[in-house]
């Protein structure tokens, strides 16, 4: 009984395994699951602090000197303007 289980794990993941390299980008369906990561024609924008990545809509934004500036987190925020106060 036991080999019959062993068998039938080890046939799962050889199947799973096989299944990941013959899809493209290794993911399951026709489509893939979109909700797993962000667009990729999402609008990126770089912490100028830690250089992060973030998209547009999730960063923490100040304007500083009159522009626009983006973080991924509010520390970076705080850490930066501290930092460009303690510049001047």
């Amino acid at each position: 009984m036991i080999r019959i289980l062993l068998l039938f794990v080890l046939g799962y993941v050889a199947w799973r395994a096989l299944k990941g390299m013959i899809t493209p980008g290794g993911q399951a369906g026709a489509g893939g699951d979109e909700s797993a990561s962000p667009a990729m024609d999402a609008d990126m924008v770089q912490d100028p602090r830690c250089g992060v990545y973030v998209t547009r809509e999730e960063a923490v934004r100040a304007e500083i000197d009159g522009r626009q500036v983006f973080f991924c987190s509010r520390k970076c925020k705080e850490d930066y303007i501290a930092g460009r106060k303690a510049g001047r």
